[in-house]
């Protein structure tokens, strides 16, 4: 048995313990040094504790196992990227309403947004001459069927704003919505203040990252509020950000 089968064997009870699933686990070793990468998947996005969690079972699954031997490795335990294949029925009911490239085995191709979907097929809406239309594909019928991104997707408003509290929790000031760079789809992963200066990371459309540096001063212009002080809230103008 091949050493990525045995480790798939090994480790799949606790992956599946956690309410996850094993997609694949890929074995490299480059000189006297191996990289075991499981690829671990849910029924919702992973977040980092359960990837904590979950890296934690394995490595101390691995280090217990006879068959890695005395070879050093390195485990690295990460979720299957936008590109893998959809290939199981759960991996559509994960995806529905994202836009998916679908290659059937006779080679036709069907591009189209995942609506419903069963264990047996999927069905896609599509527009054709500004008409929706649906199609149902059956799952064995699929040669390759793959997740399309969408840089500029109609439908996504995700936006920001900042909340501000009062020692009691209390609501004292919600900003209007607002974006870094007028994209339709933002969402912010991180903030922190580092010499007056605020450091702050998002993402844009589902697709790239940024790292924004911006003066605390010119942050609390931009989105309408200063720092409460007294109770006292002095709102700004509101003026269009350009990075």
């Amino acid at each position: 048995m091949a050493i990525t089968d045995q480790i798939s064997q090994l480790v799949t009870p606790a992956v599946e313990a956690q309410g996850l699933f094993l997609e694949e686990v890929q074995l490299v070793s480059p000189g006297k040094h191996r990289i075991v990468t499981c690829i671990v998947d849910g029924p919702a996005s992973l977040n980092l504790d359960q990837v904590t969690a979950v890296s934690r079972a394995i490595s101390e699954l691995l280090d217990e196992a006879a068959f890695m031997g005395d070879t050093p490795f390195t485990l690295e335990v990460t979720s299957p990227g936008v590109d893998r294949p959809l290939t199981a029925p759960r991996h559509f009911v994960k995806n529905h309403g994202r836009l998916l490239k679908v290659v059937k085995s006779d080679g036709a191709t069907i591009t189209g947004r995942i609506e419903e979907s069963t264990e047996t097929s999927v069905t896609l809406s599509y527009l054709e001459k500004k008409e929706e239309k649906r199609v149902d594909v059956a799952l064995a019928d699929i040669k390759r069927a793959t997740v399309e991104i969408e840089f500029n997707r109609k439908d996504g408003d995700y936006s920001h704003r900042v909340l501000i509290w009062d020692n009691d929790w209390n609501i004292k000031h919600i900003s209007e919505p607002f974006s870094f760079m007028d994209g339709e789809i933002e969402f912010c992963t991180g903030l922190t203040e580092y010499n007056n200066n605020l450091l702050i990371t998002f993402g844009f459309q589902d697709n790239a990252a940024y790292l924004l540096k911006m003066p605390i001063e010119y942050f609390e212009k931009y989105t309408n509020i200063i720092r409460c002080t007294s109770g006292t809230i002095t709102k700004f103008p509101h003026p269009q950000i350009k990075i």
